[in-house]
């Protein structure tokens, strides 16, 4: 299949065939999809304040590439060591980081998944632990 627009609904008619002839048809249903677009609104939350814990909310993508988002992945990479990162998941449109050092900034990307997998990360903003 080529060029199909994510969302939308295709219905095939399936059938084999052997030296004897072919099958009965089945008639199948599939919902072409894509990765979901970027989450909008990336931020620190400054209700939940701690200093050891950073709260990240985001807003819900423009689009889930025609497939339910099933969560999304928050990534924390810390300027001081860009080769040391981790992240952690959620179902809902916030995440909060627990145990963490303060006064650590750290650079957040968060990615929506669905069926497909993660979509592209958001610019990467910046979170201040304590702050």
């Amino acid at each position: 299949m080529y060029y199909c627009s994510a969302g939308e609904q295709y219905l095939f008619n399936v059938s084999a065939r052997n030296l004897v002839g072919y099958s009965p048809t089945s008639e199948i249903s599939i919902i072409s999809a894509t990765y979901p677009s970027v989450p909008l609104n990336v931020m620190q939350s400054l209700e939940a304040v701690s200093k050891t814990n950073v709260t990240i909310t985001w807003d819900t993508p423009v689009s889930d590439g025609g497939s339910s988002i099933i969560e999304y992945k928050v990534i924390f990479r810390q300027e001081a060591d860009p080769n040391t990162s981790f992240y952690g998941f959620s179902t809902t449109n916030n995440f909060t980081q627990t145990n963490l050092t303060e006064g650590t900034e750290f650079f957040v990307t968060v990615q929506a998944n669905n069926i497909i997998g993660h979509g592209v990360g958001n610019v990467e903003v910046i979170a201040l632990v304590g702050a």
